[in-house]
């Protein structure tokens, strides 16, 4: 088994600690040591039915992780917290890096998703058959992350049959100042290093009327593969892997009367990945066969506005929020774009710069709006409750191109520098019969043969001979009247083009030619203007 050996060295000034670690981190992911003990037990709060409640009160399934605690662990995406919580598996789908993500082993590769995502109460989960992977927020600067395991489908919709996972970030304070701080130095044997730096500051602008919390975070991972050629064996580039991720956040908290706050807030997140982390253990260890780079972005921004208004028995918040995201990724489609031509090759025979990039592009647009009412807690409460209105619109899309170099596909497919060949030609006839009306057809008939060695073909011996026949028909009716009249004339001609591959015709097209002008659908422009020009 190939291991993979980091040296790490962090510091996080919110949660006031240095760390040392020397982590092996092994190709099916090595298990996490469990946090170390406190000596006070901490009370957890968390929101997991949309109220604040004890986490030990709390009647369902439900692991919370506060910042404090992923720092200690290391936890920096949704794969670390994975490792951590019990139930909650991720899972690779495909080599472009689009994972499916499930609870108590209950997922979807269709259809709706079974586990629901949420940043706050913005639900963010994509449809499985249209977008390949959820979209997660990295690890900083989170109040904490709430798994729930267990169907959610009262609380949070039809997408938590198995369980539900929420990102909650931090409330702005109107009353007290805070501040949170964490950087990390890494370095790869047989790779680059990898760094990271970020910040977070909030507290009250007015007191008691106006606050805010900002934070900013960056990362660079450093690659650790290689990528080679697989036509040529030639090594294209070290450490392809590498990434950054950038993560800009922004609220502010406005309690202009007693019991009323409003909260606008916006969440940015952009994350760049240099290379597939992608390989074949016959290649060699952290060894790609790629021909280019197969880069990847998955960016988002989300927008909202909550308004809570605070009642004696009860309270209302309103939560209004705008989700975009774009993800696009390049992959070599080479071997795709040869094979649905009938050439199994990594690369176009005789041409081995011959490429063809596949672009990949999703796109993902949720607009929501939820209306909750819940009742007010005290010592004395025997009953709770809540309820409210949730709307959504969402419209999800994705599409797949690809790119080449079609005139060199399309000179191997016809077997030669030339893949087409027009004719032309034109007869008048003028005639004048007198006393009787008379209909006259004559037909010119031309036989060309193209020889396959005449197009310069590489394999002419395996070339079948294209045959072009064009037929010259030229009609004319003459008059019973003394006067001489121009004839009139309908002129056909034929135009043939041909691929052939191991003997084989792949298409051949047929257009017609008037007096009157050409027809645009011949094709080149270079044939229809020469046809043009021998127009009398």
């Amino acid at each position: 088994m190939t291991h993979l050996r980091r040296v790490t060295i962090g510091y996080a000034v919110g949660a006031g600690y240095l760390m040392l670690n020397n982590i092996a981190l092994a190709a099916d992911s090595a298990p996490v040591a469990a946090a170390p003990s406190s000596d006070q037990l901490q009370e957890i709060v968390v929101t997991a039915q949309k109220r604040s409640e004890a986490l030990n009160t709390v009647p369902i399934s439900v692991t919370a992780l506060d910042q404090d605690t992923m720092d200690k662990q290391g936890v920096r995406d949704i794969a670390d917290i994975a490792r951590l919580v019990p139930g909650l598996t991720l899972q690779a789908n495909d080599r472009l890096g689009n994972t499916n993500i499930a609870i108590r082993g209950i997922s979807s590769d269709t259809g709706s998703e079974t586990t629901g995502i949420y940043i706050d109460d913005t639900p963010v989960q994509a449809r499985q058959e249209v977008v390949g992977s959820n979209p997660y927020p990295k690890i900083f600067d989170l109040d904490r992350v709430e798994v729930l395991r267990g169907p959610q489908g009262t609380l949070f919709g039809a997408g938590s049959e198995g369980g539900t996972v929420r990102f909650l970030t931090p409330d702005p304070s109107l009353d007290t100042y805070s501040g949170y701080g964490r950087s990390e130095l890494a370095f790869t044997d047989g790779g680059a290093p990898s760094y990271e730096l970020g910040a977070a500051v909030g507290g009250p602008i007015i007191d008691g009327v106006l606050g805010f919390r900002a934070s900013a975070w960056y990362r660079e991972d450093g690659g650790y593969f290689t990528r080679v050629n697989p036509a040529t064996g030639a090594v294209d580039g070290t450490d392809t892997n590498g990434g950054d991720t950038k993560v800009i956040r922004l609220a502010v908290k406005y309690a202009p009367v007693d019991h009323l706050t409003i909260t606008p807030a916006i969440f940015y997140q952009d994350e760049h990945v240099d290379d597939h982390s992608f390989y074949f253990e016959s290649a060699g260890p952290f060894v790609e066969l790629s021909p280019i780079p197969q880069p990847r972005s998955d960016k988002f921004i989300l927008p909202s506005l909550t308004v809570n208004y605070d009642f004696d028995a009860f309270s209302v918040k309103s939560i209004s929020s705008f989700f975009k995201r774009s993800l696009n990724d390049k992959f070599d489609g080479t071997q795709y774009v040869l094979g649905s031509e009938g050439i199994n090759s990594q690369t176009l025979p005789g041409d081995p710069t011959y490429r063809s990039t596949g672009i990949y592009h999703e796109d993902q647009s949720n607009w929501t709006e939820e209306i909750r009412f819940t009742s007010t807690e005290s010592p004395d409460t025997t009953f709770s409750w809540v309820g409210g209105i949730f709307w959504q619109h969402n419209r999800e899309g994705a599409d797949t191109h690809y790119v080449d170099d079609f005139n060199a596909l399309a000179n191997y497919l016809s077997g030669g520098t030339e893949n087409s060949l027009g004719y032309f030609g034109e007869a008048q006839i003028d005639d004048q019969q007198v006393g009787r009306t008379m209909l006259r057809k004559q037909r010119i008939g031309i036989l060309d043969r193209i020889r396959g060695q005449s197009l310069h073909s590489p394999h002419a011996e395996q070339r079948a001979h294209a045959v072009a026949n064009v037929a010259l028909v030229v009609d004319h009716v003459t008059s019973t009247s003394l006067q001489r009249r121009p004839a009139q004339r309908r002129v056909r001609i034929g135009r043939g083009v041909w691929r052939t591959q191991h003997g084989r015709h792949k298409h051949a097209k047929f257009r017609s030619l008037t007096q009157g002008g050409f027809n645009h659908d011949l094709g080149r422009d270079q044939l229809a203007q020469s046809l043009h020009d021998g127009q009398p």
